[in-house]
């Protein structure tokens, strides 16, 4: 009995050397990764998603009521032999009512759903008068420019109008150039919120990836710095001696 007593003792022991090597260096490789999802889960939790995508700022203008008896039908629409439509939508627009269709290789087309003629792309006064119309802001953009790549803080379609406004938030719209409808807001608080989302799951490069290598093994790193930190508190502890009165 006393033998076998020795060695459960002996061999807890050697356990909690071993979990304590393995608890010190992931808790210095881990810990600063444990360290920046604390600091976004905070971000995230403190600043409202409302602001952060600029949604306490948008403004809907009056919806009337849609002329679909004089819509065209979409079989008649002239589009080119080499444009494989991937989706097609009927859009009620600040512009407009516009048939908008997407190929399977990322192209735009627009046409006019009254007269079935292809859109005329905005100047960039009228995507400022219409972007404007969609926001609360008292700001004059102090910059706009067509796109006809993506941006980093960009990926809807292209070609696009980009709007600055000098305002504390350093806002940025982002306007269809045939509907004039606003596809994407930016700011500060989305930047920073965005950052701190490609730390939160590791995604350096695209930042969608929620399974990616890197995620999957620091949170099973995690896990295991856990269990060992609850092990060395109480599973770990040998059995004290009694000492006779």
């Amino acid at each position: 009995m006393i033998q076998d007593r020795r060695r459960i003792v002996m061999f807890s022991k050697a356990a909690r050397v071993q979990v304590r090597k393995f608890h010190r260096w992931a808790g210095i490789l881990i810990g600063i990764q444990l360290l920046l999802w604390i600091t976004s889960g905070v971000y995230f939790a403190w600043v409202p998603i409302q602001v952060i995508r600029d949604d306490d700022r948008k403004t809907e203008s009056a919806v009337s009521a849609l002329p679909l008896n004089q819509v065209v039908p979409a079989s008649t629409l002239k589009i080119p032999a080499n444009f494989v439509t991937k989706t097609l939508r009927l859009e009620q627009a600040p512009a407009g009512l516009f048939y908008r269709l997407e190929s399977t290789a990322g192209a735009v087309a627009v046409f006019d759903a009254l007269t079935g003629e292809p859109g005329p792309q905005l100047s960039s006064e009228r995507a400022i008068q219409f972007a404007m119309q969609q926001i609360q802001s008292q700001d004059k953009p102090s910059q706009v420019q067509l796109l006809e790549t993506r941006t980093e803080d960009y990926k809807g379609p292209i070609p696009v109008y980009q709007i600055l406004l000098p305002d504390v938030r350093g806002t940025r719209l982002y306007v269809d150039p045939w509907s004039g409808r606003v596809l994407a807001r930016r700011n500060m608080f989305w930047r920073v919120y965005d950052f701190l989302w490609m730390l939160h799951i590791m995604d350096f490069k695209e930042r969608e990836d929620f399974n990616n290598p890197w995620l999957k093994g620091l949170s099973l790193g995690a896990l295991g710095l856990w269990l060992s930190g609850y092990f060395l508190i109480g599973l770990g502890r040998a059995p004290r001696r009694k000492h006779p009165a």
